[in-house]
């Protein structure tokens, strides 16, 4: 097998039978890799431009994901050219309203997954209350959903990845998580004030989850 990229948490082989291996780095759980592989089924049996997922893996202590192997470029690359800015936007836009319009009651809470995050670390009480508050929802959320996520094929094909943080919950909370993102890039343009705009929702509709997602981010 060919290493052809690393990440934080595994690194990613190519193998012989032009698949490619996910191998999660030494001491990262079992039972993170089998729910990372159990979002990755779901998400296969609800949409159509993501890579197949065949099978969970174990090699030398290590845990893996053998799946499709998707060659492109990434959206990003084109969102950070001004001559394709626009058109990326909006080609980012569609996918997540598209990826918005489904429901899955399958999907862990979005409210249990950010437990989960913080895991045995002492829940603040100021995040405790926020949760409370916030409402149930049953819309496909993917949890990282950021144009380095989207990979553009040269047959056309717009290809989501990456369903580790994959849960069901309102749609302004997969909306937020994405504009969280967004303004951790440093660009030269407001990129996540133009995603919101052409979601067509207001800053207002998703502040209560961008304040909750502030706070997680030191449990991550």
């Amino acid at each position: 097998m060919k290493k052809i990229a690393e990440g934080n948490t595994a690194e990613i082989f190519m193998m012989e039978n032009g698949c490619i291996l996910k191998l999660f780095k030494e001491g990262y759980s079992q039972n993170a890799v089998e729910c990372e592989y159990n979002h990755h089924c779901l998400v296969n049996s609800l949409m159509v431009e993501v890579p197949q997922i065949y099978e969970m893996v174990e090699k030398g202590g290590r845990y893996g994901l053998v799946m499709e192997y998707v060659r492109g470029e990434s959206l990003a690359s084109r969102m950070m050219q001004p001559k394709t800015f626009e058109q990326a936007m909006d080609s980012f836009v569609r996918i997540h309203t598209s990826w918005l319009s489904k429901c899955s009651k399958e999907a862990i809470s979005y409210k249990q997954w950010i437990k989960e995050v913080c895991g045995k670390k002492e829940v603040q009480s100021d995040l405790s209350e926020l949760l409370h508050n916030l409402p149930e929802g049953n819309v496909l959320c993917h949890g990282d959903f950021h144009p380095y996520n989207i990979i553009l094929t040269e047959q056309g094909r717009q290809v989501v990845s990456d369903f580790a943080n994959v849960c069901r919950g309102p749609k302004e909370y997969d909306i937020a998580r994405t504009y969280f993102l967004l303004n951790e890039v440093q660009a030269g343009t407001p990129i996540a004030d133009i995603y919101l705009q052409k979601m067509g929702i207001k800053y207002q509709k998703i502040e209560r989850y961008v304040e909750i997602l502030k706070v997680l981010r030191a449990y991550e």
